[in-house]
């Protein structure tokens, strides 16, 4: 996954940590059953207008001031504006800087190959086929090869880019 896609997978719904500092600046008391347990989906179900932004010196956030994030969340909850940082977990960044993604596309299908670029550690690369314009008779193809740090990066993308999906 690029951060792109990382990024594009979290701007519809606040991730864990930005959902918690969220929930420490409400009450909950009207949100609890009768053991005093919240029901979280109940709260987040009344979040509205999520936006994911670039962060920038100029930003107020509702908590969270002092975590240097590089996003943050604006959304609406019962009438009221919050602002909450959105940082990409530390495994993430890593995976992002690990990974070589090309785009492109063969006949009818996007191809993203994703190729582990770290030879001193375990690697871990893929090919992933999806149809342009989620066509329903169309298949999604994915394959992935775990070297274990025994090939060279060039000969997995070889092998990667010699798949392709034959039409019916």
């Amino acid at each position: 996954m690029t951060k792109e896609q990382f990024l594009n997978d979290n701007k519809q719904y606040l991730d864990f940590e930005s959902t918690l500092l969220f929930f420490n600046l409400i009450d909950l008391k009207p949100y609890e059953n009768e053991e005093g347990g919240v029901n979280p989906m109940k709260i987040t179900k009344k979040i509205k207008n999520i936006v994911l932004n670039k962060m920038n010196d100029n930003v107020i956030l509702s908590k969270g001031q002092n975590k240097k994030c590089e996003y943050y969340y604006t959304f609406d909850f019962e009438k009221k504006e919050y602002k909450i940082p959105f940082c990409i977990p530390q495994e993430n960044l890593d995976n992002f800087k690990y990974y070589d993604i090309e785009i492109d596309t063969i006949k009818n299908y996007q191809r993203t190959l994703s190729i582990w670029k770290n030879e001193e550690k375990e690697n871990y690369s893929s090919v992933n086929l999806i149809p342009i314009n989620s066509e329903p008779d169309k298949m999604e193809l994915w394959i992935g090869i775990n070297t274990n740090g025994e090939m060279k990066i060039e000969k997995i993308r070889e092998i990667l880019e010699t798949v392709k999906l034959k039409n019916n």
